[in-house]
């Protein structure tokens, strides 16, 4: 199923929670109902999955599941994702690799060992007084690679935009240690991403191949050029000590 097609199941579903490319459903957040090349870093991608032999991946607010399309189509990886809304699961990739939890009310049912958690743009739309409820699955993995919105970030539901301090603190409390050296090489990774999708959005769109699962739809040189992406702009990158190598 393409992102064409998700669309067209949203339009014929849930046509009132679709404004623009954005899939909103209540507080709980959205997800960009054609995926977000924001977040989506190949180079990065192969370089965890080689350098720390990683078997298995779980996506923390994985909305539609473009970036465990790539990690089950490209990488060969045992994937997992846990996303707040049921609408947007029943119209996923994957409805039954991703469970439903909104954090708000709750902790979730996952309870498997991981190797990579990857969560991007999550952490910023579940209150503080939440963050035990999602603090239990991301303490499953034995690595963990996450953004964050900062403060002053504008967006939907963001209730809980704070420092990097502030997440590492947090994070350490649940035996999960900042790596700052590899911190910097997952910013410097994705920064080439960034640079290798402006390179990808320049060709000729009727020749090229798709990069990508988010830019088979629309040409987003412009967007991207006026900004840094979130991974390469604000990615944290943790070891979890207890079950840690």
């Amino acid at each position: 199923m393409s992102n064409g097609a998700i669309k067209k199941k949203i339009l014929e579903k849930y046509p009132e929670c679709l404004f623009g490319q954005s899939f909103n459903d209540g507080s709980l957040g959205g997800c960009n109902e054609a995926g977000c090349p924001d977040v989506e870093t190949p180079k990065l991608w192969k370089y965890l999955i080689d350098e720390y032999e990683i078997k298995s991946v779980l996506d923390i607010g994985c909305g539609f599941g473009y970036a465990l399309k790539y990690f089950d189509e490209k990488l060969k990886l045992d994937i997992y994702g846990i996303d707040g809304s049921d609408k947007v699961i029943e119209l996923s990739f994957y409805p039954d690799k991703i469970i439903a939890n909104d954090y708000s009310k709750g902790i979730s049912n996952f309870n498997k060992q991981i190797d990579l958690v990857w969560s991007t743009e999550f952490l910023e739309h579940v209150d503080a007084q939440h963050i035990p409820n999602f603090m239990k699955d991301i303490s499953l993995g034995k690595y963990c690679v996450v953004t964050h919105g900062v403060p002053g970030q504008a967006g939907h539901h963001h209730v809980n935009c704070q420092s990097k301090e502030y997440w590492i603190n947090i994070f350490k409390d649940y035996g999960m240690y900042y790596d700052e050296i590899e911190t910097e090489t997952v910013r410097k990774l994705a920064t080439e991403d960034h640079e290798d999708l402006l390179n990808y959005l320049k060709l000729d769109p009727l020749t090229r191949d798709f990069r990508t699962f988010s830019t088979n739809e629309c040409d987003k040189q412009e967007f991207h050029s006026n900004r840094m992406p979130f991974v390469a702009w604000n990615a944290l990158f943790f070891r979890n000590k207890l079950k840690h190598v």
